[in-house]
């Protein structure tokens, strides 16, 4: 992936896209128009993602 999660497992938007199979584009246009597939926190101008919810999103997708 080549980024190293922030204190407390969080990853920039990018690392997250990348994680979930979404473009970068494609992942922030779903969460302007109140779709985020993940729960995320504002820092600055910046989103980030829990790495933990994105694993159980993933989880849950695939019916694991």
């Amino acid at each position: 992936m080549g980024e190293t999660p922030c204190l407390g497992g969080r990853v920039s938007e990018k690392a997250a896209a990348k994680l979930l199979m979404y473009t970068p584009e494609y992942f922030r246009q779903k969460v302007a128009d109140g779709l985020s597939p993940i729960p995320w926190k504002r820092h600055g101008n910046r989103r980030f993602y829990r790495l933990e919810a994105i694993i159980e999103y993933l989880s849950e997708d695939d019916g694991v």
